[in-house]
């Protein structure tokens, strides 16, 4: 079952901070979706996650792309930053061959992963942006209940996540 936490950040570096509590929580295999609108921070929050998870490389849309690959540093091998918004039909995402990229010791971080139409199943985390003000968002953050727990521990404590394992 999964339970909602919702933040407000006020600057990007705060949205960084977000995504590095989050990418502490994060195992392989996991999926997390991204969704808002674009200038929402997605990408802005995928930077903390990249850098939570020692990814190597800059952080940048990968709109054009379709995929950016990054590094990191062991247990995992790898983090796939994803974005569909160019996608028009969710049978293209077929040919990203995204299962074949994906396995125990990878992360995969997709914007805009409504426009694959169920076609990647359900992803582990998902995490909601609203624009609030220029640099104000709310962001709204689901998964399961004791993941979750982590999350709001190590933003009460200012602590690292104490496990990096439990789905």
């Amino acid at each position: 079952m999964n339970t909602t936490l919702t933040a407000r950040t006020t600057s990007p570096e705060a949205t960084i901070a977000l995504g590095r509590l989050l990418g502490q929580l994060l195992v392989g295999g996991d999926v997390v979706s991204l969704i808002g609108g674009l200038g929402a921070g997605k990408t802005t929050f995928v930077k903390g996650i990249v850098e939570a998870l020692g990814g190597e490389g800059p952080v940048r849309s990968p709109t054009f792309a379709f995929v950016h690959h990054h590094r990191c540093r062991q247990p995992l091998d790898e983090l796939l930053h994803v974005d569909l918004y160019r996608i028009d039909e969710p049978q293209e995402v077929d040919g990203l061959a995204l299962d074949e990229l994906v396995d125990d010791a990878t992360v995969l971080i997709i914007e805009w992963m409504e426009r694959a139409g169920g076609l990647l199943g359900e992803p582990s985390v998902t995490v909601d942006f609203t624009v609030q003000e220029e640099a104000t968002r709310l962001i709204v953050l689901s998964m399961p209940a004791p993941r979750l727990a982590g999350l709001v521990d190590a933003l009460h404590d200012g602590d690292r996540p104490a496990s990096r394992g439990s789905r």
